[in-house]
C-alpha cells in the first residue's frame, strides 16, 4: 500500500498516440487523467495533456483553465466540520458542489489541534465528494483522522473549465485542440506548448505581442506583466476582421510566466 508520506502517487507514463486519439470527447476516460503526450506535426513540435470537463462543454480552439469549484484559482479550502465521518480517508466540510473534487489532491493546510501535529502538512487524493462528505482514495490514507477546523486547501490537477479574463499563466492548462472539443464532464485534449490556433476575443491581436486569458478566448496583453502571458501572437488580426482564431505559441507548459522562447 502506498503511504500518504511518498512524494509520488500511483506512478504512470507519458502517452503515445493516433491522430484520431486527438480529437477525443470520452465520456469514459481512454488514457490517464492528466497524462502528457509529446508530438511532432506539420505544426512543429507540441504538449498535450488529458483533461476533463468539469463545469460546461469546451469547444475547439477554446482556452481553459484549472476548475477550482470556489473563487480562488486552481484551488478551494475547506474547514472540517463536526466530527461524523471525519476519519482518515473522510472529511466532514460544507459548500462543496457534488462531485466537483473527484480526483483532485487534498492537502492539509493546518491542524486544529497542535501545530505540526498529524495530519498537517499530508496530501491525499479525492474519491469522492458530496456537498458536506469529502472521502479519499484509500491506498492514500492521512496518518491521522481529520478533526474538527482542520483546514483542507482541494487543488486541481486534470479538471478543467473555460478560462476566464484575468487568469494567470500558472492556472490556464491550454488550447482545445479536437475537432468538436469535449463535452461536459467529458475528458479530451489541450495543447500546452507549441503553435496552436487559438480562439480569439473581437479585440485586435498584434503580431509578436504576448497574449493573455479572456473568456475562452487569448487577447493581446494590456497592462498585465509576466504572469499572466500564456504565449505570444504568431499573426496580426485587426478588430475589423472576422477571424475566429488567431496562430499563438502557447507556453505555458513549464513556464510559469508565459514568456516564449
Amino acid at each position: 500500500m502506498a503511504s500518504n508520506n511518498k512524494l509520488y502517487l500511483n506512478v504512470g507514463n507519458l502517452l503515445a498516440l493516433s491522430p484520431g486519439d486527438m480529437d477525443a470527447d470520452d465520456a469514459t476516460p481512454r488514457f490517464r487523467p492528466g497524462g502528457l503526450n509529446f508530438l511532432s506535426d506539420a505544426y512543429g513540435a507540441r504538449i498535450m495533456k488529458y483533461v476533463q470537463a468539469r463545469a460546461t462543454a469546451i469547444g475547439k480552439a477554446d482556452l481553459v483553465s484549472a476548475a477550482s469549484g470556489g473563487t480562488d484559482q486552481r484551488h478551494t479550502a475547506f474547514t472540517v466540520q463536526a466530527t461524523v465521518v471525519n476519519a482518515t480517508t473522510a472529511a466532514d466540510i460544507t459548500g462543496a458542489t457534488a462531485d466537483r473534487h473527484i480526483g483532485m489532491i487534498a492537502f492539509v493546510n493546518d491542524d486544529a489541534g497542535a501545530a505540526g501535529a498529524a495530519p498537517e502538512g499530508e496530501a491525499t487524493i479525492v474519491r469522492s465528494n458530496t456537498a458536506t462528505v469529502m472521502r479519499f482514495e484509500a491506498d492514500y490514507a492521512l496518518s491521522a483522522a481529520l478533526a474538527v477546523n482542520d483546514v483542507l486547501h482541494v487543488i486541481s490537477t486534470y479538471q478543467v473549465e473555460a478560462a476566464a479574463a484575468a487568469d494567470q499563466a500558472w492556472v490556464v492548462e491550454g488550447v482545445a485542440i479536437g475537432d468538436v472539443g469535449f463535452a461536459a464532464s467529458n475528458y479530451g485534449w489541450v495543447q500546452q506548448y507549441g503553435h496552436a490556433m487559438a480562439r480569439m476575443t473581437a479585440a485586435a491581436i498584434t503580431l509578436g505581442n504576448e497574449v493573455v486569458a479572456g473568456a475562452s478566448a487569448v487577447l493581446t496583453k494590456g497592462s498585465q506583466t509576466g504572469e499572466d502571458w500564456v504565449g505570444v501572437a504568431l499573426a496580426s488580426v485587426g478588430s475589423d476582421q472576422v477571424a475566429v482564431r488567431v496562430p499563438i505559441k502557447i507556453t505555458i507548459f513549464g513556464n510559469r510566466s508565459g514568456i516564449a522562447a
